[in-house]
């Protein structure tokens, strides 16, 4: 489902060109600081590539040094002692500065490309839509690698993004393609044209799916999204 808001009246569209409202944008399809919820690209890759397991124990100051710059957690106070997985479920930016890291920059942005950063995900893909934007593998410095881990610094993605994310995760780590339509009909309800396109392509492993999957279930069960937590049926989220 995809709904954007302020709406406008499709036959009047001329009232609102000149809105300062932002009507005529559609929200879901362009580009916003994506902040924590990358963060579900910078764990699925490190665990992937065998660079953290998900109780390994880390320490949270409430701060990370990178390059003499001071990055904050949210956590003013630190989380002190804190496993990988309870800084994903926490969104703990100081232990995931560390883990990009290790990681690197270039395997990031290899991996957000898998899960779609940078090209058209709608289909049909002549509708204007953000691809996303990414650092330059070839020109960064220590502290885009850490901006990068905690979704921040030269990134941006749509809330496409962000669902297509969560997606990959529900679906054992496939990306599967997306269509807002299926098929163009004349006024008896024949077919004209077909529009809906199907694909399918492996981004992670189902095991490192399964993994981040349960995460993503306590984060919304005990960590930052239990305003999200969905009553009697459950939910996962970043």
């Amino acid at each position: 489902v995809m709904s954007s808001y302020p709406t406008f009246d499709p036959d009047n569209v001329g009232k609102y060109l000149n809105s300062q409202e932002g009507n005529l944008i559609n929200r879901c399809l362009n580009d916003y600081d994506m902040g924590s919820v990358f963060k579900i690209v910078v764990a699925s890759a490190a665990i992937e590539e065998n660079l953290v397991k998900p109780d390994e124990v880390f320490e949270c100051k409430g701060y990370y040094y990178v390059a003499d710059q001071k990055i904050d957690c949210h956590n003013i106070y630190g989380h002190k002692i804190i496993t990988f997985e309870e800084a994903f479920m926490q969104s703990c930016n100081p232990v995931f500065i560390e883990v990009g890291q290790r990681v690197g920059l270039p395997k990031i942005i290899e991996y957000a490309k898998r899960f779609g950063i940078g090209r058209k995900l709608l289909n049909p893909t002549s509708l204007v839509q953000s691809t996303g934007k990414l650092p330059d593998e070839n020109n960064y410095y220590l502290a885009d690698v850490a901006n990068l881990s905690i979704g921040q610094g030269r990134l941006s993605g749509s809330a496409l993004n962000g669902a297509v994310f969560s997606a990959v995760i529900a679906t054992g780590g496939v990306l599967k393609s997306i269509n807002c339509a299926d098929s163009i009909v004349d006024n008896v309800g024949q077919r004209k044209r077909e529009l809906k396109h199907i694909s399918e392509a492996r981004v992670i492993s189902e095991k490192t799916a399964g993994i981040i999957k349960n995460m993503m279930i306590k984060t919304n069960l005990n960590g930052t999204g239990t305003t999200a937590y969905v009553e009697k049926f459950g939910s996962g989220g970043k």
